[in-house]
């Protein structure tokens, strides 16, 4: 009895795997808005918003908002949290930025608030840039979590 159940079942899978893509298309579960010849989004990637920012000023940063400079465009990808390998009740925070040329090369600065907080220093073209995050000399003063100050050296 156990393995007619086993058999009906792999024969249910084995057709709606070779038969869904079509019987999708003419059910009343199809979507009504999509055309056939519209691929499918994923609906878990949230879109990504464009803001202008200019350098040595205070720019509010998060994971769906791409800074685009002048020279280059800046993406936040993330932070995590990491404990010192030497004393396991210090913590530090480290985040990271993906930041793309206009020729199309990108790289990854991080920024971490281990040891001396300092700017994280990176390049594009010739010229050195600084990202600022906590405290920036340009602004003059202390930044939230989500501010950043990115200057050209």
């Amino acid at each position: 009895m156990k393995r007619s159940y086993i058999y009906i079942l792999a024969g249910l899978i084995i057709f709606s795997s070779a038969y869904g893509a079509y019987s999708y298309k003419n059910t009343a579960f199809a979507p009504t808005s999509m055309s056939e010849d519209t691929p499918l989004q994923n609906q878990n990637t949230p879109r990504m918003n464009y803001t202008t920012a200019t350098y040595e000023a205070v720019e509010t940063f998060n994971d769906v908002t791409e800074l685009q400079y002048p020279d280059f465009s800046v993406r936040y990808t993330g932070e995590k949290t990491e404990k010192m390998a030497v004393n396991p009740n210090i913590v530090f925070q480290s985040k990271t930025f993906l930041v793309t040329g206009k020729d199309g090369s990108s790289q990854t600065v991080s920024w971490t608030s281990a040891g001396d907080v300092a700017p994280a220093l990176f390049t594009v073209g010739a010229t050195q840039y600084t990202l600022e995050l906590m405290f920036s000399e340009h602004a003059a003063g202390k930044l939230a979590d989500t501010e950043l100050v990115i200057a050209p050296k």
